[in-house]
This record gives structure tokens, sequence and C-alpha cells, in this order.
């Protein structure tokens, strides 16, 4: 009984206010209470640059530290580092999805037809659109001719010799300009893009060196840059490559 009496008077008490002599007596649930919650953004390569822009003057530099790793192509501050709740912005270079979409230099292989559809679909990509109906024809109707010779010897003695030679002869298909970005948020670029045939299959796959080379390039120029303006805006900022 006395353990009863004790809760129903604290229930009447925590709803009670008292004020200027006063007292207030409060009907209904409180307020629910929350922890602090940390800052996680996730963004394209100057992310970090464009957080500390408008937010520099309300942290203290020598809590924070900027993380990049060139083979992730990701730059990371990290505010309040030594708290439980620190934040975290980071910026990535992504891979457009215009790039994406033609799986260049992917090496997955698809039919002729297959190939001939993206083309289709995509041509609006293309430099010169004339030329991506002209692939799409090929592609369409990409016939070719296998010729295998096979030599084998064995003497028995630990000697052998295994030779395969294969000509293929047929419509192979030329290579071709895009016009798209490289990454998500880059202007365009226009490079080579060249279709290599599976010997076995006779099925395609999109590669492009030229692709690789910019995209290399365009990863040290553009983090390179970031991490620059970051240098001098806020140079208590230590950065460390990872």
């Amino acid at each position: 009984m006395e353990k009863e009496l004790r809760e129903q008077i604290f229930k009447e008490v925590a709803g009670m206010t008292f004020l200027n002599g006063g007292m207030v007596i409060r009907e209904g649930k409180a307020p629910e209470v929350y922890d602090p919650q940390s800052l996680r953004i996730i963004g394209v390569i100057d992310t970090p640059l464009k957080w500390l822009e408008k937010r520099k003057d309300i942290i203290y530099q020598k809590q924070c530290n900027i993380c990049f790793n060139r083979d992730e192509m990701g730059i990371r501050l990290t505010i309040n580092e030594h708290d439980h709740f620190s934040d975290d912005i980071y910026g990535k270079l992504i891979i457009s999805p215009e790039f994406k979409k033609f799986g260049i230099n992917e090496g997955k292989y698809v039919t002729g037809l297959e190939l001939s559809d993206l083309i289709r679909m995509n041509r609006t990509y293309f430099e010169d659109k004339t030329k991506a109906m002209e692939l799409v024809t090929i592609m369409r109707n990409f016939k070719a001719t296998v010729t295998k010779e096979i030599e084998t010897n064995d003497d028995k003695k630990g000697n052998r010799l295994a030779y395969v030679r294969q000509v293929v002869e047929g419509n192979q298909p030329p290579s071709f300009e895009l016009n798209i970005p490289i990454f998500k948020g880059q202007p365009k670029k226009t490079f080579t893009v060249e279709i290599d045939i599976d010997p076995d299959t006779l099925t395609g796959t999109l590669v492009s060196p030229d692709a690789q080379d910019m995209m290399v390039e365009a990863r040290d120029e553009l983090m390179d840059k970031v991490l620059e303006e970051i240098a001098e805006l806020c140079p208590d900022i230590p950065i460390i490559e990872l």
C-alpha cells in the first residue's frame, strides 16, 4: 500500500510545475529526450570543401582532420575527432551513370544483339549519331568464320609441343567516339571506344584505354585541387594520405 502511494505521488508531482509561488499541473506525455546525432554526409569529391566554406567559423580546426585515398578516390573530413559524436563529411569521385551504362572497361561480354540495342538506345552520347546507327546494323548482323589449327606432339620423354592457331574472319566493328562525363558532376569528355570480340564465344565488350588514362589524370587533378583549396581555407586542419 505504501509503495502504491509513493508511485501515485511521484506521478502527480512529475506533472507539476511551480511558478511564482503557484503550481501548474500539466497532463499528457512528456517530450522525448534524444541523444545527439552525428552528421554523416556522402557527396561528390568537393563536398568537404563546400561544407567548410560555410562552417569553418563554427569549428575548432585543431580537432579536425582530412584523410584521403587515391585508390578509393575519396576525401574524408572528420570534425571533433575525439568526440563520440564526431561528424563525418565524405567526398568521392563517382563514376557517372552514363559511363557505367556502357560498361566500358568492365570486362563484361554480351552478344552482338545486346550491344546493338545498347548503342541504339544511347546514340545521343555518340559524337556522331550516324556512326552509332552504322554500328547498330553491324552488331545486329555480326558474323564470323573461325579457323583453328591445332598441333600437338608428345614423345613420352618429357618433350611436348602444343600449338593452337585461330583466325577469325568477319565484319569486325570499327572504333567509335563517345562524349560523356567520366565522373559524376564533371564536364563531358570525348574519347575513343573499341569493341573487343571473344574468340571462343564471339561476344563483345567495350574497352577504352583513352578513358582509362583520362580517369587517372582527372582523379589526381580533381583531388589535388580540392585538397589545395582546403589547405588554403583551413590551414590548421591536417591533411593525411592513406
